[in-house]
């Protein structure tokens, strides 16, 4: 997900990055907070364009579709050749015909096999475009803006406040600590003290 302040700019922008590798948007759909797209992106070229995209904002996830096309492309090349074979047969049928209801029987079936072929070798251009290209989907969405009491001055000085707060009650955690170890150094020094003192009193009375 991408986060823009403005989706008019992100639109003209995105254009022209597509544009830019030879791709194509094959869905689109808007609103005033948001745009759901799928981007046709040529294979060779998605991971540079993923990567710009990362560089306009926060990109947080995205999917890729790749299906194996390979198969039903077969298939489908096989599919032409054998209409084209059946075309050549019903022809040949039709050149023989006499009768008006073999000639309208067999025109018929020459008019679907001529359709069905079409509509198989426009599908199979479509599956070329297929293998070449990668599905990226997207999801963008408006940048919320700042709210007092969620993102704002208000918000930021009481963190500054809670910062120094803490700052300071670190500061004075760390003075007790190494007073703490100043007194555990000094302790035999002070307790040495102690136990000579008496002592030296005694020999000023004397």
């Amino acid at each position: 997900m991408l986060e823009f302040q403005k989706l008019e700019d992100f639109d003209r922008w995105l254009s022209q990055q597509v544009k830019g590798v030879e791709g194509y948007v094959r869905f689109s759909r808007e609103d005033k907070e948001s745009r759901e797209l799928t981007l046709m992106i040529p294979a060779d070229k998605l991971a540079g364009f993923i990567e710009v995209l990362k560089k306009q904002g926060e990109f947080e996830s995205y999917s890729e579709n790749t299906e194996d096309v390979t198969k039903a492309y077969r298939d489908m090349e096989i599919r032409i050749k054998n209409l084209e074979s059946e075309i050549t047969a019903v022809r040949a049928l039709l050149a023989k015909a006499k009768k008006i209801e073999e000639i309208m029987a067999v025109r018929a079936e020459l008019n679907r096999f001529t359709e069905e072929l079409e509509i198989t070798k426009a599908s199979l251009e479509d599956l070329k475009q297929d293998v070449s290209y990668s599905t990226l989907n997207l999801i963008v969405v408006k940048e919320k803006e700042a709210q007092i009491g969620e993102d704002s001055s208000f918000k930021n000085l009481g963190k500054k406040i809670k910062d120094q707060f803490i700052k300071a009650f670190n500061n004075f955690f760390t003075i007790l600590i190494k007073l703490f170890f100043l007194v555990i150094y000094l302790l035999p020094y002070i307790i040495l003290l102690l136990l000579v003192a008496p002592f030296g009193l005694k020999k000023k009375q004397k």
